[in-house]
């Protein structure tokens, strides 16, 4: 529950992962993997917490 709004840690280090990759000058695949890795972890991201939010609404329909 503490990582629903903050993210969970796989998000935070792909994240980190991204930015490290991104701050070399020139784009290898390592850029290229993490770019890939942190849109996953970004559509799971949103896909838990809209599930979250679908799940609270039915609860207060009910």
């Amino acid at each position: 529950e503490q990582y629903i709004y903050l993210g969970p840690p796989e998000l935070r280090s792909t994240i980190n992962t991204y930015i490290e990759s991104k701050s070399k000058s020139s784009t290898d695949e390592k850029y290229e993997k993490a770019e890939v890795d942190l849109i996953k972890e970004i559509k799971n991201r949103y896909d838990v917490l809209t599930d979250k939010i679908e799940s609270s609404q039915r609860k207060i329909e009910k």
